[in-house]
């Protein structure tokens, strides 16, 4: 009988045993779905984090390529005027060219011939028809040569009144 009794147990302990290890089994798939579930979450919050963090940073980029733009503009709007007014500032309303060779007294000069001043004229510029050595009586002790074109006018002046450059020294 004992031996019947013992059979019995095996035969309810292999049952149980059995059925242990399926559930464990399917606890463990269980757990196993759970963590990969969790681990679906994370990356899944990470992706979001990142998508919101490059629309963050396009925004920015956004925002900084506006501001060169506008930079860019200022910039070249400055630079065209700081432009017209050097043009302006050095540009002389007048131009030169050889005069005629019926004109040429054995040395070469140049003849100023007046063309479209800008608007309002250059201050302290007058006009003169030739770059011509000074009248007789007229000294070149009273006269200046002027740094930028080179030309003879008076010390008087603050200016040179051909070109308009001011006056060195």
């Amino acid at each position: 009988m004992m031996l019947n009794s013992l059979k019995s147990k095996k035969g309810t302990n292999n049952l149980y045993l059995a059925i242990s290890i399926m559930v464990g089994i399917i606890l463990a798939i269980f757990l196993i779905g759970i963590a990969f579930f969790g681990l679906a979450i994370y990356f899944y919050r990470q992706h979001g984090r990142i998508n919101r963090q490059i629309a963050q940073e396009n925004s920015r980029i956004a925002s900084l390529d506006s501001e060169i733009n506008t930079l860019n503009y200022t910039f070249t709007q400055k630079i065209d005027q700081v432009s017209h007014d050097v043009q302006g500032e050095l540009s002389a309303a007048y131009i030169t060219r050889p005069v005629p060779a019926d004109q040429l007294d054995q040395t070469p000069r140049l003849q100023t011939v007046a063309t479209v001043a800008p608007a309002g004229g250059i201050s302290g510029l007058t006009p003169s028809p030739t770059n011509a050595p000074p009248a007789a009586g007229v000294s070149r002790d009273s006269e200046i040569q002027c740094a930028f074109c080179e030309r003879f006018f008076q010390s008087s002046l603050p200016k040179c009144p051909y070109c308009g450059a001011l006056r060195v020294g």
